[in-house]
């Protein structure tokens, strides 16, 4: 009977547990992250009027050339996520780097920050202009 008791206790806490851990994700929301190639990328960037554009390649590739609109934000400076998380959470962010290395880095720090949707140029500039899309030096 005591043993029936314990029993019964522990099935208790470990229910209650469970609930509460269920109720903390549910009220956090996750980011949508969609991979994207060049020409499926220009498709979204024409489609969307709100989006932030993030370029966070080093600035002697940015002077070679970039993407039109993009702001520079540079991943390898030490406040890179200070600087994104100035950016609107709920615009829809599109961000790109030299060849898709970096980019997946920065989307990884755009879900810790809760950032609703981003679109990754996933071959990145260099896919771009393999595309012969539009490029301001």
């Amino acid at each position: 009977m005591k043993y029936f008791i314990y029993f019964f206790i522990s099935i208790f806490f470990i229910s209650c547990q469970s609930q509460g851990n269920d109720n903390s994700q549910s009220a956090t929301k996750k980011t949508t992250v969609h991979h994207l190639s060049a020409k499926d990328f220009k498709v979204k960037m024409d489609e969307l009027t709100n989006e932030q554009l993030v370029d966070v390649r080093r600035p002697d590739e940015v002077a070679q050339g970039y993407i039109p609109n993009a702001r520079h934000i540079n991943i390898a400076d030490s406040d890179f996520k200070e600087k994104i998380a100035a950016l609107n959470k709920e615009q829809p962010i599109m961000v790109y780097c030299a060849a898709g290395g970096r980019s997946k880095k920065a989307c990884k720090k755009f879900e810790e920050l809760g950032f609703e949707t981003v679109y990754e140029l996933d071959t990145g500039f260099s896919g771009w202009v393999g595309e012969n899309f539009e490029v301001n030096k």
